[in-house]
């Protein structure tokens, strides 16, 4: 049972990411687009045109891709604070993105999202993902991680979104390869551990925003019908 629990762990990244795909696929065929999206992350650059969302939002659309994934954590790409709690400049950034020729198919934390509950021995490395001012400070920075996905969820909902993708943070990570062998019940504390720092309720809050947003969709199709 702890076993199953820990491979359910180590895949749920990738299983919020199927499942997000799953659902954009059906928003897209909605609006009569290919499911077919670029997660620009791993592309943006310090060169044109890959250092402004315009110009990598052009080249996407120039590829054939209908939507993108909008990497959070970048500036460049999105000023999710203001996003979040403005729905007026929400409401201008999607039109701006799709007036490049691609829609928002969701944002992304996968940063901020690992560093909710990070495992004392990766402070070093996950420190790289945090702000400067929160670096050595491993309270500091978990705090600026659940304000980031709560801006996430936010900056969704003005969006007009129904998905989010990120990584969930793990107390439990220098155990997945299972040698010398765990103790009973390391697993099931790292789940508490997981639920007192506030993970669940992140999880609770984006699911009521994604809901929140799905109702509307079917009510749409109701009226449509």
């Amino acid at each position: 049972n702890s076993m199953n629990k820990l491979y359910f762990l180590a895949t749920l990244p990738f299983l919020i990411y199927l499942f997000s795909f799953n659902i954009n696929s059906n928003q897209n065929n909605l609006v009569n687009c290919s499911y077919t999206y670029s997660t620009i992350p791993q592309f943006m650059d310090d060169n044109p045109p890959f250092n402004s969302m315009e110009g990598i939002c052009k080249w996407v659309a120039n590829l054939g891709y209908k939507g993108i994934q909008i990497p959070s954590w970048d500036s460049r790409c999105i000023d999710l604070e203001k996003v979040a709690n403005d729905p007026v400049f929400a409401k201008e950034y999607k039109s701006k993105i799709e007036s490049y020729g691609v829609k928002i198919t969701e944002l992304s934390t996968h940063l901020q999202g690992q560093l909710v509950a990070v495992n004392p021995a990766y402070d070093d490395m996950f420190d790289g993902f945090a702000p400067e001012e929160c670096r050595k400070n491993p309270s500091k920075r978990t705090e600026w991680a659940i304000n980031q996905l709560n801006l996430a969820a936010k900056a969704s909902k003005n969006l007009g979104l129904n998905a989010h993708v990120t990584f969930s943070g793990a107390f439990i990570w220098p155990y997945v390869y299972p040698w010398p062998q765990r103790p009973n019940g390391l697993v099931e504390s790292g789940f508490k551990e997981l639920a007192k720092d506030g993970s669940l309720y992140l999880m609770n809050l984006i699911k009521m925003v994604l809901i929140s947003a799905m109702k509307f969709i079917l009510g749409r199709i109701y009226m449509m019908d």
